[in-house]
């Protein structure tokens, strides 16, 4: 599926936590960078990106993303990151929660003072 980045719906968050001292993403990384495309009209994740060492790494934990909903599947998704058995788990956790709460407010926001077209297009 092509994600249409110009529709207004296909929100970017982002969000970091720390990584790990004494491991090969620490010592590559000081911070963990978790970024996620989401469709603010369905919540539900469309693309992702982390840094991480190594590809299977990256492949594996935006697997567990891409297709979920950030809200109503959130104890799905935390599950899913208790077989992630690496050093930055707490890490990858501690940007995801930013990263919801981020969408939350968001969301939040949106409801109370929607965008029009007008004001999208920076029109104000």
């Amino acid at each position: 599926m092509a994600i249409d980045y110009q529709n207004p719906n296909v929100v970017y968050f982002s969000a970091n936590g720390a990584m790990p001292n004494n491991t090969s993403g620490g010592s590559m990384y000081k911070v963990l960078a978790l970024g996620v495309l989401v469709d603010v009209s369905t919540g539900v994740i469309l693309d992702a990106d982390i840094n991480m060492v190594t590809d299977l790494s990256v492949r594996y934990i935006c697997s567990q993303l891409i297709g979920s909903h950030i809200d109503s599947e959130w104890e799905i998704i935390l599950n899913r990151f208790d077989r992630l058995q690496i050093p930055a788990q707490r890490s990858v956790i501690v940007a995801l929660k930013a990263v919801r709460e981020k969408y939350q407010k968001y969301i939040n926001c949106h409801q109370k003072y929607p965008l029009t077209e007008k004001r999208f297009r920076g029109n104000v």
